[in-house]
């Protein structure tokens, strides 16, 4: 879902939805990141709303196909494993799908982005909607990973948990969930899991 992400290098929009009003107060954006076509993760509209004359819009190839003419002139299209440098932040694409059942109806493989950001020395990880594929667990040097918890369509808590002790991250924020209940059993999880990731399970206002 969408988070905003302030760093001195620049402004991240991640998946903005549902109009410029929902981000009264918050920075214009030098980058959004889309992840994939879904519609509470891809909507054009908003896009057209809040992307300034600057901003550079970084979606899949696929997006890339469904974007309005006048966005397209704004936005980079990168297929999984791709990098690219804006300004200060580099981006890098990380394959997002689904395993099995619901979750690879929903996310086949090579249709969605995740991204690595790396800005002012800090490698942030943003999953989009995925299980826990090897992509994700070869990860190294995540200071931040924003994670989805929404089975079956998405990252399950046990594999969540199992992810996070892979790949070892610092934080830990979970920013999509399916239920309160599912992410409170992560919270309960991976309090006694040997993984030292601090946890930001905050409540969501969709």
């Amino acid at each position: 879902m969408s988070v905003v992400i302030t760093t001195p290098s620049g402004v991240i929009y991640t998946d903005p939805t549902q109009g410029k009003a929902r981000y009264a107060g918050h920075p214009k954006p030098d980058v959004i990141l889309v992840s994939h076509e879904h519609h509470e993760h891809f909507d054009a509209d908003a896009l057209q709303e809040i992307a300034g004359p600057k901003t550079r819009i970084v979606v899949p190839p696929y997006v890339m196909d469904r974007l309005p003419a006048g966005l397209k002139e704004r936005a980079i299209s990168l297929a999984n494993g791709e990098t690219t440098i804006l300004g200060s932040i580099k981006v890098e694409t990380i394959a997002a799908y689904g395993l099995k059942g619901q979750s690879e109806h929903w996310h086949p493989f090579g249709r969605g982005n995740g991204y690595v950001v790396t800005a002012d020395g800090r490698r942030i990880y943003i999953a989009g909607s995925t299980d826990a594929t090897p992509e994700m667990l070869r990860l190294q040097d995540i200071e931040i990973a924003l994670l989805p918890l929404y089975p079956p369509y998405a990252l399950g808590v046990d594999d969540a948990v199992k992810a996070v002790a892979a790949f070892k991250p610092r934080f830990t924020y979970v920013y999509q969930y399916d239920s309160v209940r599912t992410r409170n059993e992560f919270v309960r999880k991976m309090r006694s899991s040997p993984s030292a990731a601090t946890v930001i399970a905050p409540d969501i206002d969709s």
